[in-house]
């Protein structure tokens, strides 16, 4: 049951921001962000009773699967995270248990897939000095080609380091070091960091908020982008109407990857469809183009 007034529930059929009404108006955020180098959870650490969430659903972690994500040249498929609770001691292992789960209904319906094939199982994960060591299941190497196997390792190492950690990723099947997987030979000679899979990274990754989240106005939003001269907009919509629109820039882009953090306010007083949106000007012809959305309808107390 929810008490607080103007929160927001990501739900289903796309990304969405569920906002209820009862509270008074809040003002529209107008303005730029500068990018910021968030903190994130230990993979180490045991979580403290302050790190559950406030509905005390124990700490919050991040499941990464696939969904299309925009971009010039249409949409495609890209490394997108839905929101997991844990009460376990071991943030990495939950994470992983969690990624090898798939898609729940909600996320399903929403878009999201995953690349990696049911019936892995997670044999045990070890950080040491930066790197996740993950050891699953012979499952993980079966019945895909290049492009399957390319998203579920970028899957995986996007889950792992989410964690502040973690800096890459060493892959273990059935206990043995992998270098090479799958038919068509996916080389993993190194430990694989997220600057290996840039390919499956969306334009603008929105990594909080996620699919799942509960939310109210100010919205903190932070991710990492890659646009021309590190700029981009994100905005807040309810039926037609823009109820935020803040200019971000990211600590680096034109080809370089950046983080970002950026806060915005709106009146999230009334029950409707509210939508967040990314979007970039086309540096080849200036036209608007969308590459994150989140959307969904609020229903007052």
């Amino acid at each position: 049951m929810r008490t607080r007034p103007a929160l927001a529930t990501l739900a289903a059929l796309t990304l969405a921001l569920a906002l209820t009404a009862g509270c008074g108006p809040r003002d529209a955020g107008n303005g730029t962000d500068r990018g910021s180098d968030g903190t994130t959870p230990s993979a180490d650490a045991t979580p403290a009773a302050d790190g559950e969430d406030a509905a005390g659903r124990g700490t919050p972690i991040r499941a990464y699967f696939l969904r299309e994500a925009g971009s010039e040249t249409g949409r495609q498929e890209r490394v997108a995270p839905v929101r997991r609770h844990t009460r376990s001691t071991g943030v990495a292992a939950a994470a992983v248990e969690a990624l090898l789960a798939g898609p729940n209904e909600a996320e399903a319906t929403a878009g999201f897939v995953s690349a990696v094939p049911s019936g892995v199982r997670l044999r045990g994960v070890n950080v040491r000095n930066g790197i996740a060591i993950v050891d699953l299941s012979d499952e993980f190497a079966a019945g895909a080609g290049s492009a399957g196997m390319r998203g579920r390792v970028a899957q995986l190492v996007y889950t792992l380091t989410q964690f502040g950690s973690v800096d890459g990723v060493e892959l273990r099947i059935e206990g043995e070091r992998v270098t090479e997987l799958g038919a068509e030979g996916l080389l993993l000679q190194e430990p694989q960091t997220r600057e290996d899979w840039e390919g499956l990274t969306p334009i603008v990754l929105v990594e909080e908020p996620a699919f799942g989240d509960t939310l109210d106005s100010p919205l903190r939003v932070t991710g990492t982008a890659n646009t021309f001269e590190a700029e981009f907009r994100l905005e807040v919509t309810a039926d037609g109407r823009t109820l935020a629109d803040r200019q971000v820039m990211a600590t680096s882009g034109s080809g370089t990857r950046g983080t970002f953090v950026s806060t915005l306010r709106f009146d999230a007083s009334e029950a409707g469809t509210y939508k967040l949106t990314a979007w970039y000007a086309s540096a080849k012809d200036g036209s608007r183009v969308e590459v994150f959305d989140l959307t969904g309808a609020g229903t007052a107390d």
